[in-house]
């Protein structure tokens, strides 16, 4: 989700904005809560569960996007002048979406393998394909919300991402995981920049 312009809102309007991201940024800050509390739980059982830095790293790829959409929704303040009940809908898809990639993510000691990289391949790996459908309606919702072209290069992002995750998410062999992780990564860092404000006001 990404910036365009900026234009100031109705003081009524920015009322309604804090209504309707109460919702969102409940089920957001839950998702964050349960992201973060999987990851200290396998951090406490390593002694007897083999972490592994791939799902690991995923696991911190999803906080950062937890953390774009935060900068997102609250640029949204400043840029809606009206709300829908569409708009509702979509923005809290999207904070569900990275709700169940948030607790899909970290591989659970107690499970039936103690090898977290073996749990990922077996369950943590649809996180992947949570996130594509958040990058495919987060393009929509760049359109809808933020007056971003459906043919501009920082929407096109998205897209792109999303058909990436799912080439990934079938693939087999730990070293082309261990390879597209580090590709999604370093992309990641210069989409969130690219996608998140610049300024405020």
């Amino acid at each position: 989700m990404a910036d365009k312009s900026f234009q100031p809102v109705k003081p009524a309007n920015v009322k309604i904005f804090d209504y309707i991201t109460a919702a969102i940024m409940l089920v957001l800050g839950i998702g964050i809560t349960q992201l973060l509390s999987d990851v200290v739980d396998a951090f406490r059982s390593r002694q007897s569960y083999r972490l592994h830095w791939i799902p690991i790293t995923w696991a911190a790829l999803v906080f950062a996007w937890q953390m774009q959409f935060l900068w997102a929704v609250y640029e949204l303040k400043m840029l809606q002048t009206s709300w829908h009940e569409v708009e509702f809908l979509i923005l809290l898809l999207l904070a569900m979406l990275l709700f169940v990639a948030g607790s899909l993510v970290v591989p659970r000691a107690g499970d039936e393998s103690d090898n977290a990289l073996e749990q990922f391949r077996a369950d943590g790996r649809w996180t992947l394909v949570v996130l594509a459908a958040y990058f495919f309606i987060g393009y929509v919702a760049n359109v809808l919300l933020f007056n971003l072209h459906w043919l501009d290069p920082v929407n096109l992002q998205d897209p792109v991402l999303g058909l990436y995750l799912l080439i990934v998410v079938f693939r087999t062999k730990t070293q082309t995981w261990a390879i597209a992780t580090i590709i999604f990564a370093i992309v990641s860092v210069f989409s969130i920049i690219s996608l998140s404000p610049t300024r405020y006001g």
